[in-house]
This record gives structure tokens, C-alpha cells and sequence, in this order.
């Protein structure tokens, strides 16, 4: 499936991932449409940890209570829980073996069996990892392809759309490719696009 996320819950991801270098959690939001096999991002919600202490440099695991919070949030809104996320502080955003069981997981809850689909997304934000060669955060995005069985994780490509902040049924504008995404970049590239679009209908005008 195809996946579009909205500009501002990158950015809140990414705010949150570094209010602290312990790992965050929360819950990405928007809707899944089966008919065109998309998912469509448009908030994230963030969560509260289980984990303190030394535990929560490296794993973070959502607090029961908040996360039956942050269900209602979303529901209350009018959206559907279609991802989580989660840091990785000063290391790599890749999943790790428990990323990937976590996710699976998370699939199997948010099966859509009209569709056949399992439509979740996972997301890692990078936000402190002193390997990295420019101080922006890097977004993992990622999908586990056989959830019952195998468990392989796949990396996910996400177009990022400013628009869809604001409305599900407008996908248009600038929009740009995650491989990796970094927030600065695709904050910066969107508006461009935008401004580009502007001056395009002015002169034809």
C-alpha cells in the first residue's frame, strides 16, 4: 500500500523525539482507505513511556493508561489509529528485533480483514545519533511483511504532502520522497514546492 504523511505530524514526531534522549512513544493518526490501498498520516499523538530510568535510553513501551487515552483522542477526532512511532536518541533509526515484534503485533490488533490488509506503519525518529553528517533527524519508516509467520521488515517509501494536514480528499501540492527523510528537508522542500505553484498560477493568470 501507498502511504502519505502530512508535513505536521512529522514535525511533531520530531519535536517530541527531542524533548529527551530517552526513547518516546505515541501513535500515528489519519485513515486507511482500502480502495486505494493508502494510508494517510495526518497527526500524531504522543504517548507516555512504561520504561524509566537506563531502560528507556534503548526500548520504550506505551503506558496502558495513556495509550486508552490517546485511542480516544484520536477517535474523538474523527481519525483511526493507522501507525505508532517511537526514537532511537543517539542511535540509528533502524528497527530492532523488538521494533519488528512490536510491530507485528500492532498489524495483527489493526487487521483490516475486509481488505486483507494490515494497515500500520511503524516510525523511527533519529533525532540525536552523532554519526549522522547533518544535524537534522532522520524518519525510518517501515512495515512488517509477514506478520504471522516470517516477520521480515520492509522498509517503507512515504510521500511527505503539507495538504492533507488540512484535508483527507486534498492530495496535491509539493510532496516529497523519504529515503531517508529528514524533517528540515522536507519542511523546506514542501514550502519551495508550494511557493513554485504560486508563481506558476500567477503568471498563468
Amino acid at each position: 500500500f501507498a502511504v502519505e504523511v502530512g508535513v505536521g505530524a512529522a514535525v511533531m514526531v520530531d519535536l517530541h523525539s527531542h524533548f529527551t534522549k530517552c526513547e518516546v512513544i505515541g501513535y500515528l493518526a489519519g485513515k486507511w482507505d482500502s480502495i486505494t490501498r493508502k494510508i494517510i498520516i495526518t497527526r500524531a499523538f504522543p504517548g507516555i513511556t512504561l520504561l524509566q530510568g537506563s531502560d528507556a535510553m534503548q526500548e520504550a513501551e506505551m503506558d496502558p493508561v495513556s495509550e486508552v487515552v490517546l485511542r480516544s483522542k484520536v477517535e474523538s477526532c474523527g481519525l483511526q489509529v493507522v501507525g505508532w512511532y517511537h526514537s532511537h536518541p543517539t542511535f540509528e533509526p533502524v528497527p530492532s528485533s523488538v521494533d519488528i515484534t512490536n510491530q507485528a503485533n500492532y498489524q495483527l490488533l489493526f487487521h483490516d480483514q475486509s481488505s486483507r490488509a494490515y494497515p500500520f506503519v511503524g516510525m523511527i525518529c533519529g533525532p540525536y545519533d552523532v554519526r549522522m553528517s547533518r544535524t537534522v533527524s532522520r524518519m525510518y519508516y517501515y512495515y512488517v511483511e509477514s506478520p504471522t509467520t516470517e516477520r521480515t521488515a520492509m522498509r517503507l517509501k512515504v510521500d511527505y504532502t503539507p495538504e492533507i494536514a488540512r484535508s483527507f480528499g486534498d492530495s496535491g501540492g509539493g510532496s516529497g520522497s523519504s529515503d531517508p527523510a529528514d524533517v528540515a528537508d522536507v519542511t523546506s522542500s514542501s514550502s519551495s514546492s508550494s511557493s513554485s505553484s504560486s508563481s506558476s498560477s500567477s503568471s498563468s493568470s
